[in-house]
């Protein structure tokens, strides 16, 4: 099982929602479609921000700068942006902690 676990980890280079909640479902037999959610935030939405924020992180980190003549480009990632994703993934990991507690 543990062999199994670690070839299950190595898919997650190209991570999404639906494949964390397939890996908890599966090794750890906790729904976290239930448990992603609160304030106002559901199950629904919160995936949809995960996967838009695991895109950004991805088109960042493997982007190149183009060379043009003019003003550089605004970088995708603001300071306000950065918050509102630290603070929505605070959240989401206090809403998978409270899955185990259940």
């Amino acid at each position: 099982m543990e062999k199994k676990l670690d070839e299950e980890i190595k898919r997650l280079h190209n991570p999404g929602s639906q494949k964390t909640i397939e890996l908890f479902q599966d090794y750890a037999g906790v729904d976290l479609s239930a448990a992603w959610c609160w304030n106002n935030h559901d199950s629904k939405t919160v995936r949809t921000k995960l996967n838009s924020l695991i895109k950004l992180r991805g088109d960042v980190v493997h982007r190149s700068r183009k060379v043009t003549s003019g003003p550089p480009e605004p970088h995708p990632v603001t300071k306000a942006g950065l918050e509102k994703a630290v603070s929505f993934l605070k959240s989401l990991v206090d809403a998978t902690e409270r899955a185990f507690d259940l």
